[in-house]
């Protein structure tokens, strides 16, 4: 059996240098394992596509194969909130969350994410901090901006 041994580093939050075990067909064909990418641009392909439970397949995958990445966990998160899993999706967003470790702007759209999800669930005063950590994350932004509204529209609401 041939191997490929692949060094790379996460283009995720994460800043690991991570190593994959690829094994090689000799006839040709492409690698047997799938890689992390490809099990994430397929879930986003399935989510364009509106199939929601091959989202979910295909993020456990990738979540199976790279538990730090938070991508997986942010687009579970997304396909749960989309089809009224909001307990779920706020627990997945806090997995990418607690993964999503370096990048402010990243951080910035799980918050906004996880507002949203609040403020579906009615909890509209953890919805108001989520919102107001994107703002402090990634301040001028059109997230941001968002954010603000939103903020102002649940004040109004109160």
């Amino acid at each position: 059996m041939l191997f490929l041994y692949i060094i790379f580093m996460s283009l995720s939050c994460s800043s690991q240098m991570e190593i994959m075990k690829v094994e090689l067909k000799t006839d040709n064909q492409s690698f047997s394992n799938e890689n992390l990418s490809e099990y994430l641009l397929k879930a986003y392909k399935f989510f364009e596509d509106e199939k929601y439970d091959s989202v979910f397949t295909y993020c456990q995958k990738s979540i199976d194969f790279n538990p730090p990445n938070w991508k997986p966990y942010f687009l579970y998160g997304k396909t749960a909130r989309k089809t009224g899993r909001y307990k779920l999706a706020a627990d997945y967003y806090y997995r990418a969350l607690s993964n999503c470790k370096s990048s402010r702007v990243d951080r910035a759209e799980i918050y906004f994410e996880l507002g949203e999800n609040e403020n579906i669930l009615g909890n509209l005063k953890t919805a108001k901090q989520h919102y107001l950590m994107v703002i402090q994350l990634d301040n001028g932004s059109e997230l941001a901006k968002t954010a603000y509204k939103n903020i102002l529209l649940l004040t109004t609401v109160e």
